[in-house]
């Protein structure tokens, strides 16, 4: 069943409040308005997914991972370890793959421009 017609069924039952995950995200990058959202796990008061925005140039700058607790965003621009245990501690197995996946690619092309 899709989440939106699971959150109508729980409407006409108990009422129905979706966990907000944008707007902290959003509020972490330079140009929040041109936030495209993709691959986002919810669980609980848990997000983790990918966001892709405008960078100063004015360019999209690529998909980042983020983790959102509650209302406190982290974005993931660069993966250091604190930042990836955070992954592996907070999100679901699927989008954590795809974050650890992410992550060594970046320290792939870190590695290669510096030889």
């Amino acid at each position: 069943m899709r989440p939106a017609a699971i959150c109508v069924a729980a409407l006409a039952v108990a009422g129905c409040q979706q966990f907000d995950y944008e707007t902290p995200v959003k509020a972490a990058l330079r140009d929040p308005e041109s936030a495209q959202f993709s691959d986002v796990e919810v669980k609980g008061k848990i997000a983790c997914g990918f966001v892709n925005s405008r960078n100063g140039f004015g360019g999209y700058a690529g998909q980042i991972p983020f983790v959102v607790q509650s209302t406190q965003a982290t974005v993931i621009d660069a993966p250091t370890p604190e930042k990836m245990q955070l992954v592996n501690d907070k999100c679901p197995d699927g989008i954590a793959l795809k974050i650890g996946s992410w992550s060594t690619q970046k320290i792939t092309e870190q590695l290669e421009a510096m030889q």
